[in-house]
C-alpha cells in the first residue's frame, strides 16, 4: 500500500516527503469533516437587545399568539406551549426557525417564510427562548 501513495504522490508531481504531508493533510480534513456534526454547522438565535425584544414580542403576540399558540405562560391552549420545554418537532434554534419558516406537516402550523423576514424569524426564535422556562 505505501508503495501505491507513493506512486501517487510521483503522479501528483510531489516528493515522497511533500506527499507524505499531503496525505496527512487530506486524512486530518477528511477526519475533521466527519466529526463535523450538523448540529455544530446550524445557526441559532442571536442574544435579543432592547429593539430586537420589544419587536420579537410583536410578531410573537401579531402572528403566533394571533394564530394559535398562547402567549408566555399565557393559556390559550389551541396549539402546543411554546415556553415549556418541550419541544415536539426539534428543540434546536434551527429546528423551531425551520418551523416556523415551513410549518409543520399534518398539522395546524402554516409556514411564515413568505410573511415573516428571516431576519423576524430569527429574532422570533431569540423572544421565545428569553421567554422560556428553559432560558
Amino acid at each position: 500500500m505505501g508503495d501505491e501513495r507513493d506512486r501517487i504522490g510521483v503522479v501528483a508531481g510531489l516528493s515522497r516527503s511533500r506527499s507524505s504531508a499531503a496525505r496527512r493533510t487530506l486524512v486530518a480534513l477528511c477526519l475533521a469533516l466527519a466529526c463535523t456534526t450538523p448540529e455544530a454547522a446550524r445557526r441559532s438565535a442571536l442574544p435579543l437587545d432592547a429593539s430586537s425584544a420589544a419587536r420579537g414580542e410583536r410578531l410573537f403576540l401579531g402572528s403566533c399568539a394571533g394564530y394559535c399558540h398562547s402567549p408566555a405562560h399565557g393559556g390559550r391552549g389551541d396549539a402546543p406551549d411554546l415556553f415549556d420545554c418541550r419541544w415536539l418537532y426539534g428543540a434546536a434554534d434551527e429546528a423551531v426557525f425551520r418551523s416556523i419558516s415551513e410549518g409543520v406537516p399534518n398539522t395546524d402550523m402554516r409556514a411564515f417564510a413568505d410573511l415573516l423576514s428571516e431576519a423576524d424569524r430569527w429574532i422570533l426564535v431569540a423572544w421565545m427562548r428569553s421567554q422560556s422556562h428553559c432560558a
